[in-house]
C-alpha cells in the first residue's frame, strides 16, 4: 500500500516538530518518533497551522467551510468555526500575537 500524500505542513514554533496532514485524513507530529495525533476529519486535509504561543495547538481544515482547533496534548478537538465565506478553505494561520485565525 502507498503511503498518504502530504497536503499540508507545518512547524510548530521554535522547535523541531513538524506537524502534516495527509491524504487520508490523518494529522501526524513527526519528531523522533512520529505518531498520529488525530484522524477526525472526513475529508484531505488542506492547511494546518501551529499556534505560535501555545504549541499543544493547532488549526486544520479539510474540503469544507470550517476551520478546527485540536490540543496535541489532548488528541481531541477544541472547537470548530462557523461556517466560513461559502467556500472551501484552502489555507489557513494564526495571526500573530494575538493568535487569531486568518
Amino acid at each position: 500500500e502507498r503511503p498518504p500524500a502530504i497536503r499540508s505542513l507545518d512547524a510548530r514554533p521554535g522547535s523541531d516538530i513538524f506537524v502534516i496532514g495527509t491524504s487520508r485524513c490523518e494529522l501526524w507530529e513527526v519528531d523522533s518518533e512520529p505518531s498520529m495525533l488525530v484522524a477526525g476529519h472526513v475529508a484531505d486535509l488542506a492547511a494546518v497551522d501551529a499556534h505560535p504561543r501555545s504549541p499543544e495547538l493547532f488549526m486544520t481544515a479539510a474540503e469544507g467551510e470550517r476551520a478546527y482547533l485540536w490540543d496535541a496534548s489532548e488528541r481531541r478537538l477544541r472547537g470548530v468555526t462557523e461556517r466560513l465565506s461559502g467556500e472551501r478553505i484552502q489555507c489557513l494561520a494564526f495571526q500573530p500575537p494575538a493568535g487569531k485565525v486568518v
